[in-house]
């Protein structure tokens, strides 16, 4: 997968041309010959300009997903308060559920290393830090959360091992962590190619 079949990709996928400036690199698919598991390699994570430049659309995030009502489910479950931290929060849809839903006993905040969707976020009222998980800790590092939430980040980190770690030192004793990835290759995906689920 070299950057400029990409590049073509993206573009159309949007409707929008990609800028020049956007930084992507050339890949290669790997499959192990035992287990059948498919990986990109360099595993390396998007640029920032690339992220800038896709989350610009409006279609980028889904406006729902299963998990949100799986977790607000979870924690509704007791009397509680809550306090939940959001990683990748983008343009805060999972906050917007959550709002939707009158929960009384979910105070969250969230995180978001895109500088535009973290704007959009603040611009509903919600508490975002535009910084990555390191940059928060740093900030931070005596906070603890009830809950955790990374859904469909773990697939755009470089070392997700060492992040998943992270989120660990930052949940209470009796916290958790949630996380969810997607599935691929999906079924559509035998019949067309989708640039969302390759680098």
């Amino acid at each position: 997968l070299n950057s400029s079949f990409i590049k073509s990709k993206l573009s159309k996928h949007f409707n929008n041309q990609i800028d020049e400036g956007v930084e992507i690199i050339d890949y290669t698919l790997q499959k192990c010959s035992n287990c059948t598991f498919e990986h990109a390699f360099p595993f390396v994570e998007g640029s920032s300009s690339f992220y800038n430049w896709v989350t610009s659309h409006s279609t980028y995030y889904p406006p729902t997903r299963w998990e949100y009502s799986k977790v607000l489910e979870l924690l509704k479950n007791n009397d509680q308060q809550h306090k939940l931290l959001d990683v990748g929060c983008g343009d805060g849809v999972f906050f917007d559920f959550i709002s939707k839903s009158k929960s009384k006993n979910i105070t969250f905040f969230g995180l978001d290393p895109t500088n535009e969707s973290a704007e959009k976020c603040l611009q509903k009222g919600y508490d975002v830090y535009c910084t990555d998980i390191q940059g928060f800790k740093s900030a931070h590092n005596d906070e603890y959360f009830d809950a955790i939430t990374v859904f469909h980040v773990l697939e755009h980190i470089a070392n997700p091992k060492e992040f998943l770690k992270e989120l660990i030192s930052l949940t209470s004793p009796a916290g958790a962590v949630y996380s969810s990835t997607p599935y691929s290759p999906m079924d559509f995906e035998f019949d067309w190619f989708d640039i969302l689920n390759h680098p």
